[in-house]
Parts: C-alpha cells; structure tokens; sequence
C-alpha cells in the first residue's frame, strides 16, 4: 500500500523530532559525561589535598589552614537520627566562609547557652565523619539520661540541650576541632578500632577516612552495643564492610532481643574482649584505639595490656573522670604518693584548699573550697579549665589532651607537686 502525501509528511515530521531529540539527548549526555569527569576530577584533588593536609598536620603540628581563635558561630543544618536516643548534627558556619580539616577522631567543643544554668556550659563531642567537608561538620550525639535508680540527679545537661532544643537553624558557638586522639595516618600497621555505644563516633571518622583516601591499610572495627535499637548507622557500616575488603566490621550485641539476627544485625554474643581479639586479629603488632564506657575502656586495656601489646600502640579517648588509665610517668625526682597534704591558695577568692589524695585533682580542691572554677569535658580534652599559675608547679594524672598555655594548668587533670597558688 502506498502512503499518501500527508502520511509522508507526518513521518518526516516525526523523524525530524525523533533527530532533534536525538541530538539533545547525545548533547545532554556529553554535559553529563564532562561534568562527572570534572566531579571526578575534582574529588580526585580534594582527596589527594586532604591526605596532604592529614600528613602535614601530624607531622610537622602545624596549624590548620581556616582554624579560629575562640568560638565561632555554627547553624544547625540538618538532623537525623540515627539510633534509639542518638542523632547527628550536621553544622553549617554561619558566617558562610571554609572550615579547617580536623584529624580523625578529634573532637568539637561548644558552649551552650542552657536556660536555668548561671553560666555557659561547655561540652566536647566527637566530629563522626571523615574530614571531607569544606563548609560542614557532622558530630553525633547520644541522649544521656541519669542513671538506673539514681533518684535526683539529673538527666545529661548538655545532651538533652542539643537534642530538645537545637532545632535546625538554631546557633551555637563551636571552638576549632581539637585534641590528641586521632589515627595516626603516617602508620602502615593494621588499625584496631574498639568501639563501644556511642563511642563509636571518632572510629567512624577514622574508618571513614581510610575509605574515602582508598586506604589498602588494614582495618578492624569492632563495635558492642546492647542490641539493635542501640545500633548506630548500621547499614553505613555494613557498606564498609562490603565495597572495602581491607576493612573488617564486627557487631557484638551484649543482650540481643528476639528481632535481632545473629548474621544479619551482628556477630558476636556479648563483650569485646581478649579472648575475642586474640581470635581475629592477626597479631599484636596493631594500633589500638578504643572509645566507650569507662568500664569497658579499663577492662579491655588490661586484656591488651596482658596480651603484651606496646604501651605506645594503645590509645583511648574518653570525656569526663573515669579510674583505670595509666598515669603520665611522673618527672625524676617527683613522688607518685605523697604523704602530707599540700596547701592549694586560690588567690583571687581568698580562699584554700588541701590535696591529700592522687584520686582527685586540682578541680576538685577547687571545688571543695567552693571556688568556681570553669570546667568542661573534666578529661583534659577542652582546655576550659586552663588557671594561671602563680606559685609552685604541678604534674598530671594522664597525658591531657589538650596542652594548656605556658604559666598554666588544666585543673581537671593537675596534681600539686608543692605548696600552689593559682590566680583564680
């Protein structure tokens, strides 16, 4: 059968807009081809600019590029929970301008203007993500309630702030990442990260980072919580586990309920423990890095400690007091124990104390005396509590994390080592 004349017409017609659309869609796709090729491109340079910075910052300590003196206003962009009372924070500058590359497993320190609290109250939390951002940080923040049976005292002050009250949009005031905790990126040795609860954020900035660098260094994450409602961004760690054969991922669920599935939500029944390292880790020529719950902190230190791993291949992290840690070797000359008391005068109010005991510091002469001294993280971790020091001299429980400035102390961490007076 011959077409007619407008039959022909309309296939010409159609032909020419099947071409047209051809050659936009051959067009879009070249845009697309060029702008994932400049994306790739670019992010190849970003990485390679992080690593670059990683490196120098770690072994030539220098200061980063962006950082900030003081506390610099951030907005809350964005919030999402993760698990059963934890939420992450994703913070924007609000001032628009570049945020400097932490080091994984450092920490942001805020102070939070509490309603009901007479002064700002200062709390350090870990940043939860690999330092890739330009204008983001991303911290993850558990809700501390009192604990079980302990009538009057009151729920986590700082937590339920962050987690009742900052909305997005809302600001805060953030200090510089900082601290000493963090995976020392020059090292080629496997990387043991222990992680327990919500401890588990400054190893997600670690594993997180070796991932995204395209690290071959050989990783073990070993995370124990109580079960799956507790179990923080399960299907990001299952995702490390499987597009990264060096990194290894084990879920330990202290009391599993019956929605949970051993193979599928975790691995092991119960506690991280020597017993359980011994028999995955190929040796105990690793790095070490552990963050939970004071209790699991000591118990699991003493098990490396006991498997013979190197003093110097254990590191930890930890916010607020806790017992069990190793102390900084004291100076030649100095007693570990003293026998008399030392007098501690707190200039400025008038007033004095005495330290009679390793188990408490400056802070808590200070505290005792009822002088009010600034305080934050109580660990030595946010350099609040820095005193000018205007008589005698001091040593340190544990190696603090953050290294006061010179003619001063962090009291939270500090023991007299003679008669002190501090202008405070």
């Amino acid at each position: 059968m011959i077409p007619t004349v407008a039959e022909i017409a309309a296939l010409l017609v159609a032909t020419g807009v099947l071409f047209q659309a051809g050659r936009g869609l051959l067009a879009s796709l070249r845009h697309r081809k060029m702008v994932v090729r400049d994306e790739m491109s670019a992010l190849a340079s970003f990485r390679e600019a992080t690593g670059d910075l990683l490196t120098q910052a770690q072994s030539a300590n220098i200061a980063e590029a962006n950082s900030w003196g003081g506390f610099r206003k951030f907005y809350i962009h964005r919030r999402v929970d993760e698990a059963d009372g934890i939420t992450s924070f994703y913070l924007r500058p609000y001032d628009g301008k570049p945020v400097p590359r932490y080091l994984p497993g450092q920490h942001l320190t805020f102070r939070l203007q509490i309603p009901g609290q007479s002064k700002p109250v200062i709390r350090c939390y870990s940043l939860s993500d690999a330092p890739i951002h330009e204008n983001q940080y991303r911290v993850s923040i558990k809700r501390l309630g009192a604990p079980p049976g302990s009538e009057g005292i009151p729920d986590g002050v700082g937590s339920c702030f962050f987690h009742d009250m900052l909305e997005v949009d809302r600001i805060v005031d953030v200090k510089a990442p900082g601290g000493n905790f963090y995976l020392d990126m020059t090292d080629r040795r496997p990387v043991v990260l222990i992680a327990g609860g919500i401890g588990l954020t400054p190893m997600l900035s670690m594993a997180n980072t070796i991932a995204y660098t395209k690290s071959k260094r050989e990783v073990w994450l070993f995370y124990a919580v109580m079960n799956k409602q507790q179990h923080v961004m399960p299907s990001h760690l299952k995702r490390l586990a499987r597009d990264h054969p060096n990194i290894n991922v084990v879920i330990c669920y202290a009391e599993p309920t019956r929605e949970c599935v051993k193979g599928r939500d975790f691995h092991y029944r119960g506690r991280i423990n020597r017993r359980l390292l011994e028999g995955l880790l190929p040796s105990t020529d690793c790095q070490f890095y552990l963050c939970g719950p004071p209790p699991m902190q000591d118990a699991i230190i003493g098990d490396l400690r006991d498997w013979g791993v190197a003093e110097k291949d254990i590191k930890w992290e930890s916010f607020g007091k806790r017992k069990g840690k190793k102390r900084a070797s004291p100076a030649v000359g100095d007693n570990v124990r003293t026998v008399e008391p030392i007098e501690i005068v707190f200039a400025r109010s008038g007033k004095v104390g005495k330290w009679s005991s390793e188990e408490e510091t400056v802070l808590d002469v200070a505290e005792a005396a009822g002088v009010a001294l600034d305080s934050g993280c109580r660990a030595g971790q946010c350099g609040t509590c820095a005193t000018a020091i205007k008589q005698g001299a001091v040593r340190y429980l544990e190696e603090p994390g953050t290294q006061p400035p010179p003619g001063t102390c962090l009291t939270c961490m500090a023991i007299p080592k003679e008669g002190l007076v501090l202008d405070a």
